[in-house]
């Protein structure tokens, strides 16, 4: 799989409640319905400082082309309210990349 044809795994970690709107949009909006969302919660360093409470948080991944990433990474941002303060955290890389982590990749198809 050559560097314009490969796929990429975005994964954005938003406010709870928000993933199944931000699927919804991405379904309606660019067509994808290939995603998977859940929620899980936690606390970083200073929340465990502090004593407060754990924070939840929904959790949103979506595997796409190179070539609709960057529209698609755009979207989540902003549906995902990401930008504000506190408002998450989203990543992109590499699905083989991501693959790569202890699991055996499939053979590149032939030429």
């Amino acid at each position: 799989m050559n560097a314009e044809t490969g796929r990429k795994l975005i994964v954005a970690y938003i406010a709870r409640g928000l993933a199944h709107e931000v699927a919804s949009g991405l379904h309606e909006r660019l067509g994808l319905d290939a995603l998977h969302y859940s929620h899980g919660r936690g606390s970083g360093t200073m929340h465990t400082m502090t004593g407060s409470e754990m924070t939840e948080v929904d959790f949103l991944s979506v595997v796409v082309t190179e070539a609709q990433a960057e529209e698609v990474f755009a979207f989540m941002y902003e549906a995902g309210q990401i930008g504000r303060p506190g408002g998450g955290l989203i990543a992109q890389l590499p699905l083989r990349r991501a693959a790569a982590i202890g699991l055996s990749l499939p053979a590149e198809p032939a030429a």
